[in-house]
């Protein structure tokens, strides 16, 4: 990050700051609430499941999900549910 851009995004965060002490709401300027249906809460997880990768495939892993901002186990998590769903369609459309 550039000192520019540190200090564009210190001058917002201030600004937001403001807004709020002064009694403003947080989402005030947003031009639309989340509906519930955008709204996605983490649910509780009960099953743990145990896979084993060569040592490659774990650094390839890893890499993707940092690039994507979220831990390794979320990444296969959604990578294994997505393959799911597509073949899940795939059936029904058979």
């Amino acid at each position: 990050m550039t000192l520019r851009h540190l200090e564009e995004r210190r001058r917002r965060l201030e600004e937001e700051i403001a807004r709020i002490d002064a009694g403003g709401s947080s989402l005030e300027g947003s031009e639309t609430i989340p509906s519930e249906e955008q709204v996605r809460f983490k649910q509780p997880l009960d099953k743990v499941l145990m896979v084993r990768l060569a040592d490659e495939h774990w650094k390839l892993l890893y890499d993707e999900a940092r690039r994507r901002g979220i831990g390794p186990s979320t990444l296969i998590r959604m990578l294994a549910l997505e393959k799911l769903r597509e073949q899940s369609g795939e059936r029904k459309t058979a």
